[in-house]
């Protein structure tokens, strides 16, 4: 097992309410004192805007600067260093350029796995939050299977260049 300094990338996945989120700051916090956290979930209903004050809560004192990301990683306007930067989350970030964006598949993959690269560029320790949406049913519309594809094709990507895979 490799020595936490010597991580570059985590990548955390599992269903909702997992504890996944909590994990993942858990390991941020104690690679460092400079943290960003990196925010995907639009705030659009009152089930957003509950989930959100949750992770704001959660997070609240461990010291996270926080960049409101809901359209893509690539040209986030970071400054400086960060011992670890927190992404929070990948099922989020894929809704939202799917179907409010509607940008094709393999440039929301390239666009975020890039846009993921240029985080490295900036911190000591990337980890990524995912979903598990790939045990759902089999009854799905052409829309959801392809945001499961997409889902698959990314968390494989992200999955490849991790150091960890929890």
């Amino acid at each position: 097992m490799k020595h936490m300094s010597d991580l570059k990338w985590i990548f955390a996945i599992g269903g909702a309410a997992s504890g996944k989120s909590a994990w993942a700051e858990t390991i941020c916090v104690q690679a460092g004192r400079r943290l960003l956290y990196v925010a995907t979930m639009r705030a659009q209903g009152q089930e957003a805007a509950a989930r959100i004050q949750k992770h704001r809560t959660m997070r609240a004192g461990k010291g996270f600067d926080t960049l409101e990301c809901p359209s893509g990683l690539l040209h986030l306007p970071i400054e400086g260093y960060y011992d670890a930067v927190l992404v929070e989350d990948t099922g989020n970030l894929a809704a939202n350029l799917l179907f409010e964006e509607q940008r094709p598949m393999e440039r929301i993959v390239r666009d975020t796995m890039d846009g993921l690269g240029k985080l490295r560029c900036h911190t000591g320790l990337v980890v990524v939050v995912g979903n598990d949406v790939f045990s759902g049913s089999s009854r799905l519309d052409e829309p959801l299977k392809d945001y499961i594809r997409l889902l698959g094709k990314l968390h494989s990507e992200i999955a490849e260049r991790s150091d960890v895979l929890v």
